[in-house]
């Protein structure tokens, strides 16, 4: 059994580990704690307010604006594809597989983190449980699973409860 961890890191940092994530990156915020009662205005809302705006465009994480998402919203489904940028703004290749896709569900707007992880020589698909907990004009917050146990069958493993973190992505000014 193998642990597939996306790492308690900012959310670029889990996309590109460990390419230049494990010196002392940031540690993403905490999530709010599980048994806090939603707000009165919103508990009936499954989605929350904000996202049925339209989410097209460029976004960049809050805490490394080298790293971005190219977001597709076709009003229903979100899929946010990741890159990185080198300071001269040349793009860094995308690892296979890689996206964050969301849904507009009467359960709320969440979805899959995906990405291809490397599992004793076999390509393995990894899926991060991924949930919109907050919208704005011009920013996201993403709370997303950060990792489970997978055995040699490359099947998840039951590891314990699930180790999640919040991310901030806001709308790329450029």
């Amino acid at each position: 059994m193998r642990a597939v961890r996306m790492m308690a890191l900012p959310l670029a940092c889990l996309l590109w580990w460990p390419l230049d994530c494990a010196h002392g990156a940031p540690r993403a915020p905490e999530p709010p704690d599980a048994g806090t009662p939603p707000d009165a205005g919103t508990a009936a809302r499954a989605e929350p307010l904000g996202c049925a705006a339209d989410l097209s465009g460029e976004w960049e994480h809050q805490d490394d604006p080298s790293y971005r998402y190219a977001a597709r919203d076709d009003g229903h489904r979100v899929t946010l594809r990741p890159y990185r940028v080198q300071d001269d703004g040349g793009a860094l290749p995308t690892p296979e597989g890689m996206r964050i896709e969301l849904a507009r569900l009467p359960s709320g707007f969440a979805g899959d983190f995906e990405m291809v992880e490397d599992v004793d020589g076999r390509k393995c698909p990894a899926s991060f449980d991924a949930r919109v907990v907050a919208c704005a004009k011009d920013r996201l917050t993403l709370r997303i699973e950060q990792s489970y146990a997978v055995g040699q069958d490359c099947k998840r493993v039951d590891a314990g409860g699930p180790d999640i973190a919040d991310h901030v992505l806001i709308r790329s000014p450029r």
